[in-house]
């Protein structure tokens, strides 16, 4: 398989699997790319000393950045937006990532998919455009573009990447007033107050009363709900294959046309070898 090419696609849906609003294909691959994953801690340390614990805080979504070029010299070889005008081509890739649709009043949720199982669910948090070529009537044809993108992860699909619809737990429950029984809170929150057994084990309660009035309150995940991210997990998988196909068609009619120039390239030196050959012999 030839060279791939990065693909962003838009979409309307928070779940990046449903209303694709449009493509945008990298017509050159990017420069630099650069991931970043990053821990927070706690600063816990206690009076008088200078260590702490190193005690987990939150794991913030993943950044990504791309550092890549739109061009319209004719000198960049593979360039697939050639003699597309630079202007346009910035226009199309903010329209697709930058600007708000108006129909979920935001801009797209982005999908980028680039070699075999590359695919990372974002919304894009900058884009820094600096032109640095020029016609000498001011048309610009070459550009650099630095664009960041925050992972996003739909509420649906964290419960279950973080495994918080079994072991763990999917929704928490205030403190409650004084005296409430764990009958109450399973029927408000399952309209099923015999599944107060459950949220007891979850919450390995003896007195319950005392848990109740004094802490918030854990409640076990439900398997409908897990069932349903996990459909949205396989949708999410089954759109990355779709696109992974088109990309994968697109580059073989990329080569397909490659082949096709370098025929001709060859046609015609043969047809110009002809020509010297004859004006030789004169």
């Amino acid at each position: 398989m030839g060279l791939q090419k990065i693909i962003i696609i838009g979409f309307g849906d928070k779940n990046v699997t449903d209303k694709e609003t449009g493509r945008f294909v990298l017509p050159i691959n990017p420069e630099n790319i650069s991931r970043n994953h990053q821990i927070n801690l706690e600063n816990s340390a206690s009076g008088g000393s200078q260590h702490n614990d190193g005690k987990h805080a939150n794991t913030p979504s993943e950044d990504l950045r791309l550092e890549f070029l739109l061009d319209n010299t004719g000198t960049v070889e593979g360039n697939l937006l050639n003699g597309t005008p630079v202007s346009k081509q910035v226009e199309d890739f903010l329209n697709l990532t930058y600007k708000l649709q108006g129909n979920i009043r935001k801009p797209n949720f982005l999908k980028i998919l680039w070699w075999d199982g590359f695919a990372f669910d974002c919304q894009l948090t900058n884009a820094q455009v600096t032109y640095t070529l020029f016609k000498p009537d001011g048309t610009p044809i070459r550009a650099k573009v630095n664009a960041s993108f925050k992972q996003h992860t739909s509420a649906e699909l964290r419960v279950v990447i973080e495994d918080k619809t079994s072991s763990v737990f999917t929704k928490v429950q205030s403190a409650l007033e004084a005296g409430e029984r764990i009958t109450s809170v399973a029927q408000k929150a399952f309209s099923d107050a015999s599944k107060f057994l459950e949220i007891a084990r979850a919450n390995d309660l003896v007195n319950f009363r005392k848990r109740l009035e004094n802490a918030p309150l854990a409640l076990p995940g439900i398997s409908e709900a897990a069932n349903q991210a996990q459909g949205i997990l396989q949708q999410g998988q089954n759109a990355v294959n779709t696109a992974q196909n088109t990309l994968n068609t697109a580059q073989n009619a990329l080569n397909t046309t490659q082949n096709t120039v370098n025929n001709v390239q060859n046609t015609a030196q043969e047809v110009k070898n002809v020509v010297n050959s004859a004006i030789n012999l004169f």
